[in-house]
C-alpha cells in the first residue's frame, strides 16, 4: 500500500506555542534534536490562526562564516533585510526616503548584494525583479551629495567616525531600511512581525554566544537611547515584534556553564533573553505512534508488533528519518504480491533496513517478535514459505521440535492468513532457522 504523505497533528502544540508568542516577546522554541522544532515552525506558519495575526520571518546563522562580533552584526543584518525582500516586505517608497541623500549609492549596493551572498546559499531566494531595478537606481546617486546637512562639524565628523568603528549600535542605512520596512508594512498589514533565528543547535558553542551577545548589544541599545523596552520594542534594533530562538534549553544550558564556568550565573544571561521564560516542544510521542500507524498501514504489521520491531532503535529515529524510511518503499522490493499470497513483511524488512538496520539487528528484532507473539510472527512470514528455499514442505512451517504451524484460510479484506497448528510434527522436517530466513529475505530489497 501506497504511504500517505508523512503529516503527524500538531494542532494542539500549534494553538499552545500561538498563545505563548501572545505572551512572550523574546522566547526561546526548545526542543531535543530529531523531535522536529523546524517541522512544527514550517506547520505554524502556514497555521490560518497564526497567518491572521503574524508574519514569519526566518534567518539561519548556520550559514554564516563569521569572524567577529562586528561581523556577525554585518550578516544579520544583511540576512534579515535579504529575507524581507525576498517576501517583498519592503516598498519602493521606504527604499528611496532611507537611501535618497546618501553619498554613494554604488557602494551601498556593493556592500548590499556582498552582504546577500554572505548568508544566500539557496537559489530559492530571489530578489523580486521590480525590487532590484529600485536598488539599482540608487547606485546612480550623486557620489558628492551631503549625508550631514547643517550643525556642529565636530559632532558630524565624530558620528562618522564612531559609525565606522561600532556599528552595533548606530543605526546606518541598512538597519533603518528594515525598521522602516517593517514600520510600514506592520500598518499596511495590521500584523505583527517575529524573527525566527533558527538551528542555533548546529552552530558551534563560539559563534553560538556569539550570536546571542549580538542580540544582547541589540537589547541594551534600548537604553543607550535613553528609551523604556516595551512588549513592542521587544529590546531589538531590527525592530521585530518578536524574537524567537530555536536551540534545545539545556543544552545552552551545559554550553554556558563549560563555556564560563559554575561561578557565572545562567539565569542573569539567559533572563535578558527571555524574561518570561521559554516554550518546550516535542514531537517525539506523537511521531512515534504516528510513525507506527504509518508503517502498520503499508506493511499489514499490527503497530504493536512494528514497536517490538523497531523498539532497539526508535529513541534515535529523526523525523527526517521518519519520513525517509517510508517514502515510496514499495519500489525497493523485488517481490510483489500475488494472489492469495501476502509478502507484505518484505516492505516491513526494507524499511528498517533505510532506518540502518543490519542484517544481525533485524534477526534480532525478529527473534523477539516471535518469542513474544509466534503465531502472529508466522501469520506475517509463512507466505514465504511458499518460495523456494524457504521451507522444506511448502506451506507449512516447523518452528521447533513440537510445533508446526500452517495456511488454514485467508481474509476476505487484504489476503492475510489465517494460522493453523499442528503437533506433534515429523522429526525429519527442518525447523525455521529465523537468521536463515532473513539473510534470504534481504536478497529481494533492492539496494
Amino acid at each position: 500500500m501506497q504511504a500517505p504523505e508523512f503529516y503527524i497533528p500538531i494542532d494542539t502544540e500549534i494553538s499552545q506555542f500561538l498563545l505563548h508568542l501572545r505572551t512572550h516577546p523574546r522566547t526561546i522554541l526548545s526542543a531535543k534534536f530529531g523531535d522536529g522544532k523546524s517541522y512544527f515552525l514550517d506547520k505554524f506558519a502556514k497555521d490560518s490562526a497564526v497567518e491572521e495575526e503574524f508574519k514569519i520571518i526566518k534567518i539561519y546563522p548556520i550559514n554564516y562564516q563569521v569572524v567577529g562580533d562586528n561581523d556577525i552584526f554585518t550578516l544579520l543584518k544583511y540576512d534579515v533585510l535579504l529575507q524581507l525582500l525576498v517576501e517583498n516586505m519592503v516598498g519602493d517608497q521606504t527604499i528611496h526616503g532611507v537611501f535618497d541623500g546618501q553619498e554613494d549609492g554604488a557602494k551601498i549596493l556593493t556592500a548590499l548584494f556582498d552582504g546577500f551572498a554572505k548568508v544566500d546559499p539557496s537559489p530559492k531566494a530571489q530578489i523580486p525583479a521590480a525590487t532590484l531595478k529600485l536598488f539599482k537606481s540608487i547606485a546612480c546617486i550623486s557620489e558628492k551629495r551631503q549625508i550631514w546637512r547643517g550643525g556642529n562639524r565636530a559632532t558630524r565628523t565624530l558620528l562618522q567616525k564612531l559609525e565606522k568603528t561600532s556599528p552595533l549600535y548606530l543605526e546606518d542605512s541598512t538597519t533603518k531600511l528594515i525598521r522602516q520596512s517593517l514600520d510600514d508594512w506592520r500598518k499596511h498589514s495590521g500584523k505583527k512581525v517575529v524573527l525566527v533565528v533558527e538551528d542555533l543547535d548546529r552552530l558551534d558553542p563560539m559563534h553560538l554566544f556569539r550570536i546571542l551577545n549580538v542580540f544582547s548589544a541589540h537589547m541594551d541599545y534600548i537604553y543607550r537611547n535613553g528609551d523604556t523596552p516595551t512588549d513592542t520594542l521587544v529590546g531589538s534594533r531590527f525592530g521585530f515584534d518578536s524574537i524567537v530562538f530555536v536551540l534545545e534549553y539545556e543544552n545552552l544550558k551545559r554550553l554556558f556553564t563549560h563555556f564560563y564556568g559554575d561561578e557565572t550565573s545562567f539565569d542573569g544571561y539567559i533572563s535578558k533573553f527571555i524574561p518570561r521564560g521559554y516554550f518546550t516542544y516535542s514531537l517525539r510521542k506523537s511521531a512515534n505512534s504516528f510513525f507506527f500507524e504509518n508503517i502498520s498501514r503499508i506493511t499489514g504489521v499490527d503497530q504493536a508488533h512494528v514497536s517490538i520491531l523497531l523498539d532497539l532503535i526508535i529513541k534515535d529515529i529523526s523525523l527526517r528519518d521518519m519520513a525517509y524510511a517510508v517514502k515510496d518503499v514499495e519500489a525497493q522490493v523485488s517481490l510483489h504480491s500475488e494472489p492469495a499470497r501476502n509478502y507484505d513483511f518484505l516492505l516491513m524488512v526494507a524499511i528498517m533496513m533505510r532506518l540502518g538496520m543490519g542484517t544481525t539487528s533485524i534477526v534480532n528484532a525478529c527473534e523477539l517478535l516471535f518469542r513474544k507473539d509466534p503465531i502472529a510472527f508466522v501469520r506475517y512470514i509463512i507466505d514465504f514459505t511458499y518460495l523456494d528455499g524457504f521451507s522444506d514442505q511448502k506451506g507449512m512451517l516447523k518452528t521447533d521440535a513440537s510445533t508446526m504451524y500452517y495456511v488454514s484460510g485467508r481474509s476476505y479484506i487484504d489476503g492475510s492468513a489465517d494460522i493453523g497448528r499442528i503437533s506433534p510434527v515429523p522429526d525429519n522436517m527442518r525447523k525455521l532457522d529465523i537468521q536463515q530466513f532473513v539473510t534470504r529475505l534481504l536478497g529481494y530489497v533492492l539496494p
